[in-house]
């Protein structure tokens, strides 16, 4: 993996249930260190708050029941199109019926899923690919 010296600035929301005092989520540091403006969050209310704002490139979400995921996806289709995140990335410890259900999602957001412990490498996918360009940074 190649660091290019000049890539465009994405904005990323990470939801987890990690303490957000000091982002220490894996996904917080990567996109971190890759240079993107990213705000690491622990609550549905805290991450709507965020995402009804100016949209967000990426919204990573790792919580860890499936209630919890359908919640934000509830409140992710009742948010306007301004407000819609590019693209949504899904952590998961392994595939439970709701995240078989997430391509059916009435979202304006690319979903993928990704199983842990690959969900980096599938995230580093997600940055290469967001419109086609190379707003990671990443080669």
């Amino acid at each position: 993996m190649t660091i290019t010296a000049e890539h465009s600035i994405l904005r990323a929301v990470v939801v987890s249930e990690e303490d957000t005092e000091e982002p220490t989520h894996s996904a917080c540091r990567l996109l971190s260190g890759l240079g993107h403006e990213v705000n690491g969050v622990s609550s549905l209310d805290e991450a709507m708050k965020l995402l009804s704002g100016p949209a967000a490139d990426l919204l990573v979400i790792d919580l860890p029941t499936a209630d919890q995921k359908r919640r934000l996806f509830e409140q992710l289709a009742a948010l306007p199109t301004e407000s819609t995140p590019r693209r949504v990335a899904v952590f998961s410890d392994g595939a439970d019926e709701f995240t078989h259900s997430l391509s059916h999602q009435p979202v304006k957001s690319r979903v993928q899923v990704f199983i842990k412990p690959l969900h980096l490498h599938g995230l580093l996918n997600v940055l290469r690919n967001i419109d086609g360009r190379n707003l990671a940074g990443v080669s």
